[in-house]
């Protein structure tokens, strides 16, 4: 849905996709503090079922949704951008900010944060509170963005640790934005094509090609989101493990990364190529090796 030794990186992109039909910015001491109008994780009997929510799709990534089901610890969600629902763990299920509500969170808190007009929350730190503006920097790509009270949620203290350790480097994010994927120039995509698809600027996803025309590729992607149109230079055939790799990386370069549990791909940094194999670092420092088919050159 929705939203390497390389460092790797989520999509600004990445990010972001967040949201596609499964995918897809000197603090003020009164403006920190606590209020009963804060908006919390859904709890038992707090929510019911037709509500609009924002909940957790995957680790770190967050989209809107209505509860179709509600059992003992779980609510079966409906997700807004046409992905196949899917059972979530109430403590990770949040009501939509009401007007005039204000969150309860502190400079440096984790939050949830609506800065696109689709159904993706980027996760973000609060940096600053100043006159009912919140600073927040994004996780996902290191950008700053002043939002508006009901377009902040706090996040829980669990899912606060998990973004923490996915938070990307802004500097080496700079770095990446300038940099473009290479597309085999004798590509053109077909119909059955198993693809990658930029679904947002830097946020890439695999999927299968349903319809080309005019110069759009419509993508079905793999994670069940709802096929969507992409332009020239934004669809690349998918790399596969038995395919010649026309070139490996070298030391440094940036690539796109399979990734090694769901469908979107991460910007990542080449640390060391030896004897057909690729050392990544990952954004939270931990290690991992790949191999051709696992990865786009970026240049």
């Amino acid at each position: 849905m929705k939203l390497i030794v390389i460092t790797l990186f989520t999509g600004l992109f990445f990010t972001a996709c967040g949201g596609l039909g499964a995918k897809t910015e000197p603090s003020n001491t009164a403006a920190n503090t606590s209020t009963a109008n804060a908006a919390a994780p859904a709890e038992e009997g707090k929510m019911k079922t037709g509500d609009t929510v924002v909940a957790r799709w995957m680790k770190n990534s967050y989209y809107e949704g209505t509860i179709e089901d509600l059992q003992a610890n779980k609510a079966k969600i409906k997700w807004s951008d046409g992905s196949n629902p899917t059972d979530v763990e109430l403590v990770d299920v949040y009501p939509l900010p009401k007007p005039g509500a204000k969150p309860d969170v502190k400079r440096d808190d984790m939050v949830l944060a609506k800065v696109s007009s689709q159904t993706y929350w980027s996760i973000a730190r609060v940096t600053e509170i100043k006159d009912g503006v919140y600073v927040v920097r994004l996780t996902d790509d290191g950008s700053t963005r002043n939002m508006p009270a009901e377009k902040i949620i706090k996040l829980n203290a669990a899912a606060s640790a998990d973004a923490v350790d996915k938070a990307v480097s802004p500097d080496i994010m700079k770095e990446v934005q300038s940099k473009k994927a290479v597309i085999p120039s004798n590509f053109t995509p077909k119909v059955g094509d198993k693809v990658l698809g930029e679904w947002a600027p830097n946020s890439w996803w695999s999927g299968k090609v349903t319809k080309v025309e005019g110069g759009k590729t419509t993508v079905a992607w793999d994670d069940g989101s709802t096929p969507r149109e992409v332009g020239d230079g934004k669809v690349m055939p998918l790399p596969e493990a038995n395919a010649k790799q026309p070139k490996m990386p070298a030391k440094g370069q940036f690539l796109l990364v399979k990734p090694e549990t769901g469908t979107k791909w991460a910007y990542a940094k080449t640390e060391d190529v030896s004897d057909g194999s690729v050392k990544i670092r990952l954004s939270d420092g931990k290690e991992r090796t790949i191999k051709p088919g696992d990865f786009v050159l970026l240049n």
